[in-house]
């Protein structure tokens, strides 16, 4: 079974450090970069266990038009 969760501010905060990691990237490169990554999470609520999670965090930069 898949799932596609959007975010919210727990998973927000365990993603925040492969965010900044990839925001430096991209600036230094000046391109898109993604850090990829995976952990396990469980809600407190609606999930009896823990579940694997695989993120991606991305920056994208887009070219910009010539003048």
């Amino acid at each position: 079974m898949h799932y596609v969760m959007g975010s919210n501010p727990v998973l927000d905060r365990m993603v925040e450090q492969a965010m900044r990691t990839a925001r430096g990237l991209s600036k230094e490169s000046g391109e898109t970069e993604h850090i990829y990554g995976e952990f396990r999470y469980k809600t407190k609520k609606t999930w009896e266990y823990k579940r694997r999670i695989i993120y991606k965090a991305e920056v994208t930069r887009h070219p910009r038009p010539e003048r």
